[in-house]
């Protein structure tokens, strides 16, 4: 408990008992301080200390003396606690006696089996030692021999290789001081195999040399280190061709030609290179040489590097045509340029030998890199030959038709001037004629642009039909002679041809000289993509729409006047009958 001193002392010593009492009380900063103060202040501290340590003793008495009678009727309860003490030992000692027996009949013998574990663990990793060590020597040696043979077998070496780089990969080797020249050797060798496999391969490819490009196939797939070789010697590649100047102006078609040679001659390669890697099979796993790509998702060289090509070709051309004097250059001679591209395909899938190097998808690839030229060359296209039906029949024209009424009567002073606006057989066959052009400028072209072409061709004939039909006087597509039909009584003055009737009449010309235009301008082998059915029964139908109504009303006539004839015929005969 917490002594209190309620005896009588001096203030010294009351300070310092208050000292004591500080929960933050520091001894060696109280031993410092005091030491600090000088000779006879440490003496007289010191006699202070000693009062109160005899008043603390005596006040310590005191409270014993008065807690007396308690203290004697808590010492009744110390027997019951010392038996239960021996209790406690009792249990203490048993526990201790089984501890005792599980230690020497269950831990001795564990503990003594664990060390034979640990034992044989280690005999056993000295003997998996051993025997690499063994098999190690022994490749190392087959390795050497290989390697000094007259005629080096580089396949079989760098089978050899791959095991003991397998092994040193494992790092178990690495600190047996007798083996470092060994293993410098083996690494010498490693870096000089893969060299040369690298040289073969490369210039084996670049020379068409199939035996050397087989035997370094065959080093790297045994080295396991054949796509990431390919991989490197294809980035070359693709670098060489990147770096080939595409330049702008007159030299374009002929910088063009280069890039085009460049890619064409590298694909041949590689698909001779594509063809090799197919054909060969490991002899030892029977494992096909294509696996080791596959297992890459490369499904094949030549697909592989063309599409890595054609992006390099789309980034060049994208940078050429930024410039817009290059651009409309470009688009001036699209066809052409375009035809360059199919020449480096068909030339490319000769080197196939009767297979198709390129299949559609490739094609494709190759067109998507101008994908942006050729629209914008297309809607030029359609322009062009738009533009003619625009200036022959213009919107002007039409809106002049349809405000002034004249489909429900107009006067003849507009019905002239529309006449007098309307094509002549001339711009008719100037129109065909640029069609023609426009078909024959993307001849060279039959499968990207002509059919493309071709079917603006058609649209743009349909809308020079569409349009003379509404340029067409509805109102006066027939000529009204009778007052009354049936009889065929004629009216008493007969109308004159109208404005209406003369435009009408130079439709029908206009229809009929641009079909006889289409057949006779357009190249026989553009008839069958120009000249369909739908074209020729819409102008068909536009020369209807003039003629038609006219001669119905014709044959009206021709039909009533046979009846009445009939009649008449038939009267006759009754009275000349007896």
């Amino acid at each position: 408990g917490v002594v209190f001193v309620h005896g009588p002392m001096d203030r010294g010593a009351a300070g310092l008992i208050e000292k004591f009492r500080n929960p933050d009380f520091n001894v060696a900063a109280f031993v410092r301080d005091a030491t600090g103060q000088g000779q006879e202040k440490l003496a007289k501290l010191t006699q202070q200390l000693e009062d109160c340590a005899s008043n603390v003793d005596q006040e310590l008495q005191r409270e014993i003396i008065a807690c007396h009678e308690e203290l004697l009727q808590n010492a009744g309860s110390v027997n019951d606690l010392d038996s239960q003490l021996g209790d406690v030992r009792e249990v203490v000692e048993a526990l201790k006696g089984s501890i005792a027996h599980v230690r020497g009949d269950i831990l001795s013998p564990f503990s003594t089996v664990r060390q034979r574990v640990e034992l044989l663990e280690r005999m056993q990793a000295v003997n998996v030692l051993i025997r690499k060590l063994l098999r190690f020597l022994f490749d190392a040696r087959k390795l050497r021999t290989q390697m000094e043979a007259p005629t080096k077998d580089f396949s079989k070496a760098a089978h050899t290789l791959h095991e003991l780089e397998t092994v040193l990969a494992e790092g178990s080797l690495n600190r047996i001081d007798k083996l470092r020249a060994e293993l410098a050797w083996i690494i010498e060798t490693g870096a000089r195999v893969r060299k040369q496999a690298k040289e073969d391969l490369r210039s084996g490819t670049k020379q068409g040399n199939q035996m050397a490009v087989s035997v370094a196939l065959q080093v790297l797939f045994n080295l396991k280190c054949l796509w990431p070789e390919l991989k490197r010697m294809l980035a070359e590649m693709l670098e060489e061709f990147a770096n080939a100047a595409l330049s702008a102006g007159l030299s374009f078609q002929q910088s063009m030609d280069v890039n085009l040679q460049i890619l064409a001659t590298q694909m041949q390669k590689i698909h001779a290179l594509d063809e090799l890697l197919r054909s060969k099979v490991d002899p030892l796993t029977h494992r096909g040489f294509a696996a080791a790509l596959e297992e890459e998702g490369v499904q094949s060289l030549v697909k592989y590097y063309w599409m890595e090509a054609t992006a390099v070709l789309k980034v060049k051309l994208s940078k050429l045509g930024q410039d817009r004097s290059a651009r409309r250059a470009l688009l001036a001679d699209f066809p052409r340029y375009l035809a360059l591209f199919n020449e480096a395909l068909d030339k490319i899938n000769l080197a196939g030998r009767g297979q198709q190097v390129l299949r559609g998808a490739e094609r494709e690839a190759l067109h998507n890199t101008v994908a942006d030229l050729r629209n914008e060359y297309l809607g030029e296209s359609i322009r062009r030959i738009t533009e003619p039906v625009e200036m022959m029949l213009p919107e002007r024209l039409l809106n002049l038709v349809a405000t002034s009424g004249e489909r429900m009567g107009s006067s003849a002073s507009v019905g002239d001037s529309v006449t007098d606006e309307l094509p002549t057989a001339h711009d008719v066959r100037r129109y065909m004629q640029l069609l023609v052009a426009e078909l024959e400028r993307n001849e060279c072209c039959p499968d990207s642009l002509l059919k493309e072409v071709a079917r603006s061709v058609r649209s743009s004939v349909l809308l020079f039909a569409t349009r003379l039909e509404q340029v067409v006087d509805s109102n006066c597509l027939e000529v009204r002679l009778f007052e009354d039909e049936e009889n065929l009584r004629l009216k008493s003055s007969l109308p004159m041809p109208s404005a209406g009737h003369a435009r009408n009449a130079r439709l029908f010309g206009i229809a009929h000289h641009a079909l006889v235009a289409l057949k006779e301008t357009v190249p026989a082998r553009f008839q069958a993509s120009v000249l369909t059915q739908q074209v020729q029964s819409t102008l068909q139908q536009t020369l209807d729409l003039v003629v038609l109504p006219l001669v119905g009303s014709l044959k009206r006539a021709l039909q009533a006047a046979a009846l009445r004839l009939s009649l008449h015929a038939e009267e006759q005969n009754l009275e000349n009958s007896p």
